[in-house]
């Protein structure tokens, strides 16, 4: 394969700046009006789910919204 890396050693040349602080990890921004995002999965590979109980999430102090795949208009098997 003509002009592969693939199996070579590639130089980072971020990882100074990052390690040293002259540069901003994307984890640690923190934008104005910024929010975060958490998808929550099943532990279980081929689990038959008969129900998702959201009530709780959507109240707790802070929480903006909380979606299902019945919200998203996805089939319930839908993988992300």
């Amino acid at each position: 394969m003509a002009g592969s890396i693939l199996g070579t050693s590639v130089r980072r040349v971020e990882d100074l700046d990052l390690i040293t602080g002259a540069s901003t990890f994307v984890g640690n921004l923190a934008l104005d009006g910024g929010l975060f995002l958490h998808f929550v999965r099943s532990p279980l590979a081929h689990a038959h789910i008969t129900g998702i109980a959201t009530a709780d999430a959507a109240a707790a102090a802070g929480v903006v919204a909380v979606f299902t795949a019945a919200d998203l208009d996805l089939p319930a098997h839908h993988g992300l």
